[in-house]
Parts: structure tokens; C-alpha cells; sequence
């Protein structure tokens, strides 16, 4: 195929001439004045900038402000396993405060009611823990567990007085 493209380009002209002449236009366009330039704004760029970054920022805001919290629902069940507790706590404490409180001073009462803060105190620090971060599911079991373990303190209180009072 390029031995019979060969001939053909020997043919061709080596340069190709213009219709017209084309110098006096270009000259003419030359001798004229540039186009008036644009005024510079160097502030131009830094505003655009800053309106994206402000929209931006309203954007991400705007849509996370309006969107309900993720763990609505888990804070919600949270309080109500509290109010149970209270309310377990108050029956088996029916003295008025739902706290156990010791009138005499039996061996072992101090023990009790000092053990009994401190579970108290541990389970404060859990629901608190647990509202900030509510989807930790062996917080939860802890936080239930130390629930567990005062309303079962006061029910082993109550019936060592009971039996006391027997006595």
C-alpha cells in the first residue's frame, strides 16, 4: 500500500499558498490596541474559597442538627430500665426512701449499708457511662448485673433482720 501512496505524494505540491494575501490583515490587527483587561481581584479566589467552606460546613451541620440522635431509642430504654429499677428498689425498701437504712446496730448492719453505697455509686458511674455511649452492649450487662446485685443485698438485708426479729 505505501508503493502506490509513493507516487501520489511526489505529486503533491511541497507548500500550499494562500488564496489571498493574508500579511495586511494581521498587520492591521496588530497595530490596534489589546482588548481592555479585566480588573484584577486578587480577594477573588479567597471569597470563593470561603463561600464553599461555609457552605460546606453549613451543609454538614444543618443535616446533622436535624437528624434525630442515633441512640434516641436506646437512651429512651435506658431510662426506663432505671425507672424499674427505682421501682424494685422502693418495694422491697417500703419504709419510704427506697434506701436501706439501718436502725440498729447489729454486726454486719455497717457492712451492709457501706457495701450498699458503693454498689449505688458503681451504678451512677455506669448509667452515666451508658448514656454516652449506650450501644456498648457489656456495659449494659455490667451496669444490669450491679442492679442485680443491690436489690439482691437489700433483699438478704431485709430478711437477716427479719429473722433477727424472730429471734
Amino acid at each position: 500500500m505505501s508503493r502506490q501512496l509513493d507516487p501520489l505524494l511526489q505529486e503533491l505540491d511541497r507548500e500550499i499558498s494562500p488564496s489571498r494575501d493574508l500579511w495586511p490583515a494581521i498587520e492591521g490587527r496588530l497595530d490596534r490596541s489589546p482588548l481592555p483587561a479585566t480588573p484584577r481581584r486578587p480577594w477573588l479566589p479567597w471569597a470563593m474559597a470561603a463561600c464553599l467552606l461555609l457552605t460546606s460546613l453549613g451543609g454538614f451541620l444543618g443535616g446533622r442538627l436535624s437528624r434525630p440522635a442515633p441512640h434516641a431509642p436506646l437512651l429512651g430504654m435506658l431510662e426506663l430500665l432505671q425507672q424499674q429499677h427505682q421501682t424494685q428498689r422502693q418495694q422491697l425498701a417500703p419504709w419510704g426512701t427506697g434506701t436501706l437504712q439501718l436502725t440498729s446496730t447489729l454486726p454486719g448492719d455497717q457492712a451492709a449499708t457501706e457495701a450498699l453505697a458503693s454498689i449505688r455509686g458503681a451504678e451512677r458511674e455506669l448509667f452515666e457511662a451508658l448514656q454516652t455511649q449506650p450501644d456498648n452492649r457489656e456495659l449494659l450487662q455490667l451496669w444490669l448485673w450491679v442492679q442485680q446485685r443491690e436489690l439482691d443485698l437489700i433483699n438478704k438485708q431485709q430478711q437477716r433482720h427479719q429473722r433477727l426479729q424472730h429471734l
